[in-house]
């Protein structure tokens, strides 16, 4: 794929997740690019969007605030 193909593709990319109202970020696992970001936002979008459902959709008076808590680096091994 040449540059202009890339470029094209990811200008064709980001107005799709436009129509659709969705962030579009480029990432890489590989070079570790925007791979947090994608996750963050990704969680933020979730977030507002049970937001939305739970007390706007179903006008409900009630706040509870909650804080979302990210583990980075999680270590998986069970040492105790």
């Amino acid at each position: 794929m040449t540059v202009a193909d890339k470029f094209f593709f990811l200008v064709y990319l980001q107005a799709f997740a436009d129509e659709i109202g969705i962030p579009f970020l480029e990432t890489s696992a590989k070079n570790a690019i925007n791979v947090e970001q994608a996750f963050m936002t990704m969680a933020a979008e979730i977030k507002n969007r049970w937001y939305f459902l739970f007390f706007v959709f179903n006008d409900c008076p009630m706040f509870v605030p909650y804080t979302l808590h990210v583990v980075s680096n999680f270590n998986s091994s069970n040492d105790g």
